[in-house]
């Protein structure tokens, strides 16, 4: 279980960095690199979709916002119906 959990890591850290060993070769021009740092964030849509993920990042959030005695927050988002559906019921 572990190893599973490992290789999720390693994929997620591939899918959201931009670290490579070579990054001249991998990312020649600024359109490429562009690119990828485009898709980073739409590897993560759907990971920020899934319920669970999502109340603990807004959460996260609000705790932070909190925590740096932030008194007011406007908070704006696009939910999918059935991530409503489901936060109101936990």
């Amino acid at each position: 279980m572990l190893f599973i959990a490992f290789g999720v890591i390693t994929r997620l850290y591939k899918q959201l960095t931009l670290v490579v060993d070579d990054p001249e070769k991998v990312y020649p021009t600024a359109n490429v690199i562009w690119s990828r740092f485009v898709s980073s964030f739409l590897s993560t849509f759907d990971l920020l979709m899934y319920a669970p993920v999502f109340k603990a990042y807004v959460y996260e959030g609000l705790q932070q916002f909190y925590d740096d005695g932030v008194q007011y927050v406007e908070l704006r988002s696009l939910l999918q119906p059935v991530l409503c559906y489901f936060i109101l019921l936990t």
